[in-house]
């Protein structure tokens, strides 16, 4: 995915508006991280913020061959290293799960390799595996064919929308108009809706440990998107990250 391209139709947007918040904003941005760890720190900090927070992941999601959990790719990832080498997605559940109920909104722009979109691309085990105790919005969907990048469509369009919104608008709105501004709903992927999951995430490991596996819990709201936008399935909704590297950006106010 082209997750550089995705920052970049953030970046023009307020920190405060993405908050919907009237003060200042801190924004730290990791284009292209390669360490997992350098990542986890910098969710730490974000998960320690006192005030409202965003976190905002683009690339590409992957599974490691070991525990064949959800990993987000960094910049050194490869199938074969995604356990040593890319973010277990359970970290971050772990170190949002901590903060104060309705203070923290994930926002996602992810495809899923071919070792993830076959178990992701159902939405009940994609909502136990990546919605559960997150209030998470965005699109998952497959990878494209090798040698092709994924266009950040979703991330467009929310600042699309974000830029055209006059008033403070909920998140739910926002993405509804999202989706409908990049025209999703018509092929495979899932979509977060921000129906968070209530459940008790694995605690993320200290610095240096190795990934610990965290079991599926039950999920909540994931939109299966069907071929025929008719038949949508209320479930919810989740995307893909590229190969290679993402990009993952926290704003807090203050």
């Amino acid at each position: 995915m082209d997750a550089a391209g995705a920052l970049h139709q953030l970046a023009a947007v307020p920190p405060a508006a993405l908050l919907g918040t009237a003060g200042g904003a801190s924004v730290v941005q990791l284009v292209d991280p390669a360490d997992p760890q350098t990542v986890l720190t910098h969710l730490r900090t974000a998960a320690a913020h006192e005030g409202p927070v965003l976190i905002y992941l683009a690339g590409q999601l992957t599974v490691d061959t070991k525990q064949r959990l959800p990993h987000f790719a960094l910049a050194r990832t490869t199938p074969r290293t995604a356990r040593y080498t890319a973010l277990p997605w359970h970290w971050l559940a772990a170190e949002l799960a901590r903060r104060p109920a309705g203070s923290t909104t994930v926002l996602v722009d992810l495809v899923a390799d071919e070792t993830a979109w076959p178990g992701l691309s159902d939405p009940l085990l994609a909502g136990r595996l990546l919605a559960a105790g997150l209030t998470l919005y965005g699109s998952l969907a497959p990878a494209p064919p090798k040698r092709r990048t994924a266009e950040p469509l979703y991330s467009r369009a929310f600042a699309a929308v974000l830029r055209g919104t006059a008033q403070e608008a909920p998140f739910a709105l926002l993405h509804e108009r999202a989706v409908a501004e990049a025209g999703l709903g018509g092929g495979a992927e899932l979509l977060f809706d921000g129906s968070a999951v209530a459940v008790e995430a694995p605690a993320a490991p200290l610095a240096g440990a190795p990934p610990q596996p965290a079991p599926p819990e039950p999920g909540g709201g994931v939109t299966r998107v069907a071929e025929d936008p008719a038949k949508r399935v209320a479930e919810g909704a989740v995307t893909r990250v590229a190969e290679g590297a993402g990009a993952v950006t926290h704003v807090a106010d203050g």
